[in-house]
């Protein structure tokens, strides 16, 4: 299953692709730089998958080069949400994975999160009972 984040996490990239319009006819430098500006922010937000697969978590980052960072479904003691107002407001927040050892995961700025978290929590629950029986 692979969680998508909010469409909130794109205003940075919206709000300077919408400045690099208004400077394009003023200040062309500036407007190259907002545009170059926003392509960051835009890849920035594009290159991180959420996973849950049966056997783990995973984020996933990076373009060119990659970073994955995993916790086994069966290290998973708890997972916490983390909600702002304006998240409560605009419906979106961060799961927290807490696993053995102090080992943390965020899967950050989600959208629908309670209800991902219940998907999330019935294929954890299915992998630790199917290992126990």
């Amino acid at each position: 299953m692979e969680v998508e984040p909010h469409l909130f996490n794109y205003w940075p990239f919206v709000f300077c692709l919408i400045s690099a319009i208004y400077y394009f006819f003023e200040d062309v430098t500036c407007a190259f730089g907002l545009i170059i500006l926003s392509v960051y922010f835009f890849l920035r937000v594009s290159c991180v998958k959420y996973l849950v697969t049966k056997k783990r978590v995973v984020v996933k980052t990076g373009i060119i080069s990659t970073h994955t960072n995993e916790l086994r479904n069966l290290k998973v003691e708890s997972i916490a949400v983390e909600q702002s107002i304006l998240g409560n407001v605009l419906g979106y927040a961060t799961l927290t994975f807490n696993g053995t050892g102090g080992n943390k995961l965020k899967f950050k700025n989600i959208a629908d999160v309670f209800e991902i978290k219940s998907q999330i929590e019935d294929i954890i629950e299915k992998t630790k009972t199917a290992t126990t029986h």
